[in-house]
């Protein structure tokens, strides 16, 4: 039997391997044939049939022609994410435990929301259709504008003409809608990796994750370029027609790490890939699958001068701190350090481990991650928003405002970075339970460049 799907499976990649030399994808109006180099292609869709995954066809792999790579020219291997305009009716308010008031592409016409009093529990989207009372003080329209602002100074920076311009920026994500108006003039490569864009969670990160790092409004470094690998780092366990788990396998992410060194060698010295975003979990830990060859191409990724950037803590680079994000309310100031506090998820450990000498002396770095517009992908000129946000937009955030300091000091390395970061950063006080308690260190990023200026 398993020798049998596989030959299914390899039929399917001839198949789809003969029938993609011609296809093309729409981009801001422009048509981009799909430039695939057909033989690593199958080297890779060869490699991952051996599987035991009954569901491996569900994967795409379409690699970009590297032998073929023109700077300065897209090169697209795959279609990514089609835009989708579904708007579904409701008749009663959600109520999550992340997104509180999930009304993204919901018409909610009918329902009366006069009972929300706080609307940083509500979660929207550009294609949320609202009833003609509001309540009180909520704006979706502004919001969703005012909201846009990368925060803590940042268009500060970009208005001294300090926007990442000509450093590279990769990110390894899941599917991603292309034709976003965020980031599609910047991105400049796209392939697919062993991807399966199937599920909901997959969908929104892709768009979201480009839009804070390299978005032309909303994002941290607007004038860096784009490359993107959209892959899964393991195998969906299905029981059906439902998700039950998710294996993971190390070197899938590894291989994604490893093409975008292959392609960064391909770039002039005056446009490398400095950073590489990875949003989806980090390099795992000893013993689990594919861990050794995800360290391997760390490795391979640092000696040429790229910052694989996942959880800051992780095992590779051994920084010694703990790396969090930050949420604020959707009218606070994104400027102003007072106006954030400790993600709501994981505030309470926070703060009641604070004066526990094992906590109190370890180091902290946060940076924005809630309370912020993201690119949607629905379609081309969709945002949402929401209060909630992960490490999966925390990681986008740093590595854009690295691609800043790599623009301001060109040799600038991975431990300088965060020990400037570090050293810069601004402790506010907040109130938790009728008690004011130290919050920080928030990368503080006028200081962090005014500093790399100085060497």
């Amino acid at each position: 039997m398993k020798k049998y799907r596989r030959f299914l499976y390899l039929l399917c990649v001839s198949m789809f391997l003969s029938s993609c030399s011609r296809a093309t994808v729409a981009i801001d109006g422009n048509q981009y044939e799909l430039q695939i180099d057909k033989q690593a292609t199958k080297s890779y869709l060869e490699k991952y049939s051996a599987h035991d995954d009954p569901h491996e066809g569900d994967y795409n792999t379409s690699l970009a022609n590297l032998a073929g790579y023109q700077y300065g020219e897209k090169m697209i291997a795959a279609k990514g994410l089609p835009p989708e305009t579904e708007i579904k009716v409701l008749d009663t308010l959600p109520d999550e435990d992340n997104y509180g008031y999930d009304v993204r592409d919901k018409d909610v016409s009918a329902i009366d929301l006069s009972s929300v009093t706080n609307y940083n529990k509500l979660t929207f989207s550009t294609n949320t259709i609202w009833p003609d009372k509001l309540p009180e003080g909520f704006d979706p329209d502004y919001f969703l504008e005012y909201n846009k602002n990368p925060g803590l100074g940042i268009r500060a920076l970009h208005e001294k003409g300090i926007t990442g311009e000509g450093v590279g920026v990769a990110i390894v994500d899941m599917a991603l809608l292309l034709d976003h108006q965020e980031y599609r003039d910047r991105l400049m490569y796209y392939e697919e990796l062993h991807l399966n864009p199937g599920f909901f969670g997959d969908k929104l990160h892709g768009a979201a994750v480009s839009g804070i790092a390299v978005g032309e409004s909303v994002g941290v470094a607007p004038g860096s370029k784009l490359y993107f690998i959209g892959k899964n780092n393991g195998h969906y366990v299905m029981d059906g027609e439902y998700f039950v788990d998710f294996e993971i396998d190390w070197s899938l992410q590894a291989d994604a790490v490893n093409r975008i060194v292959e392609l960064n060698r391909k770039l002039p010295e005056t446009d490398k890939i400095r950073v590489i975003s990875i949003s989806s979990n980090s390099f795992g830990t000893p013993g689990e699958k594919g861990y050794e060859e995800m360290i391997a191409a760390v490795e391979r990724a640092d000696s040429d001068n790229i910052f694989v950037m996942a959880a800051m803590e992780h095992a590779y680079y051994d920084f010694g701190i703990n790396f969090g994000g930050m949420y604020r309310n959707y009218s606070d100031d994104p400027d102003d350090f007072a106006s954030y506090r400790p993600s709501d998820f994981w505030s309470e450990l926070y703060y009641s481990n604070y004066h526990n000498p094992r906590y109190a002396t370890q180091r902290y770095l946060f940076v924005p991650q809630g309370s912020r517009t993201l690119a949607w992908y629905k379609g081309a000129e969709e945002y949402m928003l929401s209060s909630f946000g992960g490490t999966s937009w925390a990681i986008p955030w740093l590595a854009g405002f690295y691609a800043l300091c790599c623009q301001v000091k060109p040799d600038i390395t991975p431990h300088e970075f965060v020990q400037v970061v570090m050293d810069t950063g601004i402790t506010t006080d907040y109130t938790y339970n009728d008690s004011t308690m130290p919050f920080g260190n928030i990368v503080n990023p006028e200081a962090t460049i005014n500093e790399l200026m100085k060497r």
